[in-house]
């Protein structure tokens, strides 16, 4: 996933299932809604204030310049929590 983010630096980077495929990225060009509709997200801290107040279900890191969040429920351990340890 960190991967992916480096090849596309400062954006913001969704993992979805087929049902919310594509609702992030909507949410954020229209209207908002849908906007934590993802399992996992990288985000450029340049986008913070939309991704500021997450639901309890997310959990949230921030490591130098990106932010990384992830749906507990979905992933217990977030895949990148190893390299911030």
């Amino acid at each position: 996933m960190k991967k992916i983010a480096d090849f596309f630096p400062n954006q913001c980077i969704f993992f979805t299932d087929e049902v919310t495929d594509g609702m992030p990225c909507k949410a954020l060009i229209e209207d908002k809604k849908g906007s934590w509709q993802f399992d996992a997200a990288i985000i450029p801290k340049e986008y913070e204030l939309i991704f500021k107040c997450p639901p309890k279900q997310f959990k949230v890191t921030k490591e130098n310049s990106l932010i990384y969040i992830t749906r507990k429920n979905i992933w217990g351990i977030s895949p990148w929590e190893k390299d911030f340890q």
